[in-house]
């Protein structure tokens, strides 16, 4: 299966997906726009995801875009449940716009590419495991990248594995968008809480932003 998109669009409230398995020999690429939100399983989960795995492998290279990126291994954008599930397809993000204003971001995460920013639900992501590399190359102000979620600025995250390596290059490409890099092995940026969680891989950080990177949180 070569596809641009993924499986489901969004998952819908009270929705549960369980069970599902995206073989390795499945490759995705990403098209450019003005919002890029993508995974293997879904573009937005607002329901549950349980037990289920992407071996996938998802490509990204852009030059022009206006409004943030989020990418997943298996969801771009996660806004209720996520348990006892697995990424191990590679995940590949280039992308160069120099004109790049000052509030751009990308997100990207193996299991989750972020959370949804606004909502009272509570949001977690519980005993998901990563195994695939995650590259970003790129002139974006603001990175997130992560072997589990990317940015989780509402999700709580409990018993995660991250055992890929996480590498990102963020150079500055606008000067008056002077940014930072976050590179870690659980999750790039929380405002909640992790507990229980391990990192094996590797974290490589690079570039002329601001950089900040951990093993578990950036």
């Amino acid at each position: 299966w070569k596809t641009k998109q993924g499986l489901f669009d969004i998952i819908g409230e009270n929705s549960v997906v369980k069970n599902l398995r995206i073989d390795a020999s499945c490759t995705m690429n990403v098209l450019p726009g003005e919002e890029i939100i993508a995974g293997f399983i879904a573009r937005v989960n607002k329901g549950t995801i349980q037990n289920c795995e992407n071996g996938g492998s998802i490509k990204f290279k852009g030059s022009y875009n206006e409004k943030h990126i989020y990418i997943g291994g298996l969801v771009g954008q996660n806004g209720f449940v996520i348990s006892d599930s697995r990424n191990s397809g590679s995940i590949s993000a280039k992308i160069f716009i120099v004109s790049a204003n000052k509030g751009q971001s990308i997100s990207i995460g193996g299991i989750a590419g972020s959370t949804i920013p606004k909502g009272s639900r509570i949001i977690t992501i519980n005993r998901c495991e990563n195994s695939g590399d995650i590259d970003y190359d790129g002139d974006l102000p603001r990175t997130y990248i992560a072997g589990i979620v990317g940015y989780s600025g509402r999700a709580g995250i409990r018993f995660c594995c991250n055992r890929g390596n996480i590498s990102g290059n963020s150079i500055e490409g606008n000067p008056e968008a002077k940014g930072y890099n976050n590179v870690a092995g659980v999750v790039a940026q929380t405002s909640q809480h992790v507990q229980c969680c391990d990192n094996f891989g590797k974290i490589s950080i690079s570039g002329t932003h601001s950089s900040y990177a951990g093993g578990i949180c950036a």
